[in-house]
């Protein structure tokens, strides 16, 4: 644990500036049979005394959303101590059944951490997470909508259960992306982790050289908005609430991912076919494609 704070540390300053709105804590509080592409000897349960060293570490506020499995022995005493210190806490990797969620859930946790990837799936016998997250009226749902780890029909049924049951707040476009998005084809390092990316996908280098478990995605988060809406069928509308005031929202920010007096003003301007064509970042446009305007632009009137 001290590693990864002193590597979240060194994010200090983009936070600070507000390039990144936090950390994400993605282990080690992970179930090791539902690791991913995660080395199983780093993952560890989240114990009374490994919570008290993440809080009283210097890098503690940099924590904005913390994953684990809800099955690990001091989980739920963990998501009320990182709750009550301001962290979003998100069930993912895990191997819990739905009542152990449910718990979960009542003791603070409010997101799915990728619903679906590295968890049980749905089973008529053994629902698991899953189940209990999507009957949850509250909970926020991350998806991968890259055509890879979710497919097309599966985001559709997410999306009309979670609107049914809560309303369209609740899915969260994410595209877990690792160090090969939107990159060429090739060998990448995902930490301490060798990853080849093929056809767009990127899997984990086992010790023989093949290919193993999926390993984050090449996927960006406009590409995602692309995706819900041209094959799954989304409405625009929510797929852009998705990508932008939903996420928001999960993680406690309110002057981001909408237009609203007095907040941030980040706008991206996609054209009919939904591909990026814009992006103005604090009331500057970047430069872009089909303008020819640069950041020196000025303030947009």
């Amino acid at each position: 644990m001290s590693v990864i704070l002193e590597q979240a540390a060194e994010l200090s300053s983009l936070v600070d500036s507000g390039e990144l709105a936090g950390v994400h804590l993605e282990g080690p509080w992970l179930s090791p049979d539902h690791r991913g592409a995660h080395e199983a000897e780093v993952l560890s349960a989240p114990t009374f005394d490994a919570v008290s060293a993440l809080l009283e570490h210097p890098a503690r506020n940099l924590i904005r959303y913390v994953t684990l499995a809800p099955e690990r022995n001091g989980a739920l005493e963990a998501i009320q101590r990182m709750r009550s210190a301001g962290s979003t806490l998100g069930i993912g990797h895990t191997g819990a059944s739905c009542a152990q969620t449910r718990e979960a859930i009542a003791a603070g946790a409010s997101a799915a951490t990728h619903l679906f990837n590295a968890m049980k799936g749905l089973h008529h016998r053994d629902p698991g997470a899953a189940l209990a997250l999507l009957e949850d009226p509250t909970a926020f749902l991350e998806l991968i909508s890259d055509g890879v780890h979710l497919d097309a029909e599966m985001i559709r049924f997410v999306w009309d259960s979670a609107t049914r049951n809560g309303g369209p707040q609740r899915p969260v476009l994410v595209s877990d992306a690792m160090p090969g998005a939107a990159a060429p084809d090739g060998r990448y390092r995902l930490g301490a982790v060798d990853v080849e990316v093929l056809g767009g996908v990127a899997r984990r280098v086992t010790s023989d050289g093949s290919l193993g478990a999926i390993a984050g995605s090449t996927l960006t988060l406009s590409a995602a908005v692309r995706e819900s809406i041209l094959r799954a069928g989304i409405d625009p509308a929510q797929a852009l609430m998705a990508a932008t005031a939903n996420p928001a929202s999960m993680i406690g920010l309110e002057d981001v991912g909408r237009l609203l007096p007095g907040g941030r003003a980040d706008l991206v301007l996609l054209d009919p076919e939904w591909q990026v064509r814009r992006v103005m970042y604090r009331g500057r446009w970047l430069d872009q494609r089909s303008s020819g305007a640069s950041q020196t632009d000025g303030p947009a009137d």
